[in-house]
């Protein structure tokens, strides 16, 4: 619930310095040569966050409050692009590191703000980027990012890929998660990585809903890009915390995944990692258990991967309450003793604090006993964990008396709504029918910007959200096909109804007067994809993604089928229509052939996309109609990771009747056997 910040414009990086001093120079990295001074070091900002500690703190002294007011524009970098840009850049040596909204990498001359190189995966990102990672050794040096869903390594000094990084500089992070096909899983990289050593720590954001590949952390080889050890969230059988989900949970359940980032105490080896919720967020009856280790501040072994400790601050999350920030290192004071220790932010606006060797808490923790559900199947936890001190930095319920009183009549409107709410405080199910307030809200509390602390005070200072937001369960009505889609993967936003709350959750009500097929194709871009449909003139067809991206301002959907090559792909993939007791079955074979011959090689398969919907090629979608809802919807392309790549792995997940998937081999090329059945009330074309 926290990538929806969105801006508009052209985005561009600003410098301000102050016109009677020296302009500014980064001379050294964190990993400096052994002659560099400590002042050197200082000048950069070489990780995310600032530091290992993630303290964002910088003791440079020339910018202070008696001149502050005296900035002026040094220099500006114009992206060229439009919309959010949510990226903390790095500056190593002088030279600064950014991302575009887009996901195009950039090196900069800090002082100048002159272009030194751009790097551009030919992939158009559409998620939150955060930060780069850095890492250095002797002469050889790399910037180790995320687009989409891959980790490049690019030589740090002329941005080009490190041939000897994974697959000729990257490594797809939807593999060796434990789930095939790996293409069907969804995983992006929004924050930086945590470079330890020679390693990267990585994460991903994952979706809310099912189906969600776990959130394994993982580490890779800096040089080399293999994988070294993995940390399973959603324990295998054996491991600590496999009695706190259902039986094989691991097989099925997804998400409890690390989005926002790690801190690293870099002399001990310590990586602390905090996860988020299980998906689905907001109901939990297919995942009895207090679900370790979802919504934990995890300490790990940096090197091997092990677990420290943990603590989980949320047992069977159903409120979406992540911990939304990397946490934060520094050291208190404790019996007039020093003491390492860990902060945690939470979206509840409460400060965790912990022995960051130990897991000890600093302050008492209390369990608290809430509320059981009311809604069929879901099972609470009895009780959640609450820190005694440090106070809340957030309101802890909504009341009467924080209404509006702006004007008699806005107070009349809050007060009328607020009576049709539940609002009793934290760890209150959602209930179908009834609205319950979440205050703060989705968004917290803290949030993904993370804390500052003052190592020379140990004062730790928050940016707290203060936003009272509202939810509620609907009954299921047994939907199938493209409608089931809808509900589980965009309702949570849009509402039963496709409504929304404008402006955070746009109405998609009359969605195919504002966005063509060629228009949403455009918003999801493959790497070598392809997508493989039957034409007005029932000639397959295949267009790839690049083909697509090139026709750009495409308004018509008609051109583009003008546009589109009409070679057949006979031998890679077949169909036919089928009827058996009256339903309509459409089979799909799909040959699955790498690179040199080998199985499963992800550049050169081409994931079929099956289209047979004639009005979407010329253009008419409409939201009223269920089947255009796979392909049509702007939210489920841009939001919720690609519906269309998961959508035939969804049914597979709930165990639906009308979807099988079958491996098969003949004549040695294996191939993904899928049976459908179709909607017998719907002309699909085909």
């Amino acid at each position: 619930m926290s990538d929806h910040v969105r801006i508009a414009g052209i985005v561009f990086l600003l410098l301000l310095q102050l016109a009677l001093l020296v302009p500014f120079i980064s001379t050294a990295q964190e990993n400096a040569p052994p002659n560099s001074s400590s002042a050197q070091i200082s000048q950069d900002w070489p990780r995310y966050g600032g530091n290992a500690e993630n303290n964002h703190y910088s003791p440079l002294e020339q910018i202070n409050r008696s001149n502050v007011a005296k900035l002026q524009v040094a220099w500006t970098f114009d992206t060229g692009e439009e919309g959010g840009l949510q990226t903390n850049p790095l500056i190593v040596n002088g030279v600064l590191y950014g991302i575009t909204p887009t996901q195009k990498i950039f090196a900069l001359d800090a002082a100048s703000g002159k272009l030194r190189w751009k790097f551009d995966s030919g992939i158009k990102g559409t998620q939150p980027d955060r930060g780069l990672a850095y890492w250095g050794s002797g002469a050889s040096s790399r910037v180790l990012v995320g687009v989409m869903n891959y980790l490049y390594a690019l030589d740090a000094a002329t941005g080009k890929p490190i041939p000897d990084f994974g697959d000729a500089g990257r490594i797809d992070l939807r593999e060796n998660l434990g789930r095939e096909p790996a293409s069907a899983n969804s995983i992006y990289l929004t924050s930086a990585g945590l470079v330890f050593e020679d390693s990267i720590i990585v994460g991903g954001r994952n979706p809310e809903t099912l189906p969600a590949p776990p959130g394994n952390i993982r580490a890779f080889d800096v040089r080399t890009g293999k994988l070294r050890w993995t940390f399973h969230t959603i324990p295998l059988p054996g491991e600590f915390g496999y009695d706190t989900w259902p039986a094989d949970a691991w097989k099925t359940s997804g998400a409890a995944n690390n989005w926002t980032g790690m801190s690293l105490d870099a002399a001990r080896g310590i990586v602390y990692v905090p996860t988020g919720s299980p998906a689905f967020d907001f109901y939990g009856a297919d995942r009895a258990g207090d679900n370790l280790f979802a919504d934990c501040l995890i300490a790990i072994d940096a090197r091997t991967g092990k677990r420290l400790w943990h603590f989980q601050g949320v047992h069977h999350d159903i409120w979406d309450r992540d911990f939304p920030s990397p946490p934060v290192l520094l050291t208190v004071q404790r019996s007039g003793h020093p003491v390492d220790a860990v902060a945690q932010p939470s979206k509840q606006g409460f400060i965790y604090l912990f022995n960051r060797i130990t897991g000890e808490a600093l302050f008492p923790i209390e369990n608290h006993r809430y509320p059981a559900s009311n809604v069929l199947g879901e099972v609470t936890a009895k009780e959640q964990p609450l820190p005694v001190a440090p106070v809340p930095f957030a309101r802890q319920r909504l009341t009467e008396d924080l209404l509006t009183h702006r004007t008699p009549e806005a107070h009349r409107w809050a007060l009328d709504n607020f009576k049709k709410f539940r609002s009793d405080g934290q760890f209150i199910p959602l209930s179908v029918g009834t609205e319950t307030v979440v205050f703060p809200g989705f968004d917290g509390g803290a949030e993904w910007g993370g804390s500052a602390v003052d190592p020379s005070t140990s004062v730790i200072y928050v940016n707290s959200n203060d936003i009272a937001w509202t939810g509620a369960l609907a009954a299921g009505a047994n939907e199938t096909g493209a409608r089931a889609i809808y509900v589980s993967q965009c309702s949570v936003c849009h509402g039963d109804k496709l409504a929304g709350s404008p402006p955070a959750f746009p109405s998609l009500i009359g969605i195919g007067a504002r966005l063509n097929f060629a228009q949403n194709l455009l918003r999801r871009r493959g790497d070598g994809d392809a997508i493989v449909f039957w034409g007005e003139d029932k000639v397959k067809r295949r267009i790839s993604w690049d083909a697509l991206h090139a026709l750009g301002e495409i308004r018509d959907g008609k051109a583009l089928v003008g546009a589109m090559d009409t070679r057949g792909i006979a031998g890679r993939e077949m169909e036919r229509i089928e009827t058996k007791n009256g339903i309509r079955i459409r089979q799909i074979v799909t040959r699955i052939r790498g690179a040199r011959g080998r199985v499963g090689g992800n550049r050169h398969i081409e994931r079929v996309v099956n289209l047979a919907l004639d009005e979407l090629v010329a253009g008419t979608i409409d939201v009223g109609d269920p089947r255009s809802l796979v392909v049509g919807l702007h939210h489920l392309l841009d939001v919720y990771f690609g519906v269309i790549d998961r959508a035939a792995h969804m049914l597979d997940h709930v165990g639906d009747p009308v979807a099988r998937v079958k491996p098969e081999v003949e004549n040695g090329v294996r191939f993904r056997r899928k049976h459908v059945v179709l909607d017998p009330t719907v002309d699909d074309g085909g």
